[in-house]
């Protein structure tokens, strides 16, 4: 099994990766921060003729990602109660990356083999206000055809390197990191 985490936060040390990074100690990951990528906004051709005009951008090492890798872990601060744009912006393009001539069919056939995670880290109670976001990735998965949304964690993080001080979202990373080890290790 291959496990990948797609980081959306801006900042460099950041609370969500620090839970993301609890959820996945010792197993091998590929971590993608999408701060480090350039990703432009889609332009969205769905309907036209000729459909989407190609983007040149690092997008396509997004897709890579997902071809690659049987788990992906969704790791985004909560931002004005959503995902982070950087976030929002990856998932808007796979209108476009899943109709892509070359490898659009290949990405559709993959998506519905990955085992989607999702962290979420606030600071507002996120608990509960987070739930909407827990609910539109549902959705967003179910549209993109990934298995059914097996975990996620919702950090209560406010101020910079306070997720180590939320003991019930560490003691449920430890538990994804049982789940995901013992995944690997098969």
């Amino acid at each position: 099994m291959k496990v990948a985490v797609i980081h959306g936060s801006s900042r460099e040390t950041s609370n969500t990766s620090y839970l993301a990074n609890e959820v996945t100690k010792g197993i091998e990951t590929t971590d993608i921060y999408l701060k480090d990528l350039t990703i432009h906004q889609i332009i969205d051709q769905r309907h036209d003729t000729d459909g989407f005009d190609a983007v040149h951008d690092d997008y396509d090492k997004i897709v890579e990602v997902f071809l690659t890798h049987d788990i992906v872990v969704f790791a985004t601060p909560l931002y004005w109660y959503g995902m982070s744009g950087l976030m929002k912006t990856m998932f808007d393009r796979f209108s476009q990356a899943v109709r892509d001539r070359d490898y659009g069919d290949e990405l559709k056939n993959k998506l519905a083999q990955i085992e989607p995670i999702v962290l979420i880290v606030g600071g507002d109670h996120p608990r509960l206000k987070a739930l909407p976001l827990l609910q539109q990735f549902g959705h967003a998965l179910t549209f993109l055809n990934f298995q059914p949304l097996s975990y996620y964690i919702i950090g209560d993080a406010g101020k910079p390197e306070t997720m180590k001080d939320d003991s019930f979202a560490i003691a449920q990373a430890n538990a994804i990191n049982h789940y995901l080890t013992a995944k690997c290790v098969l």
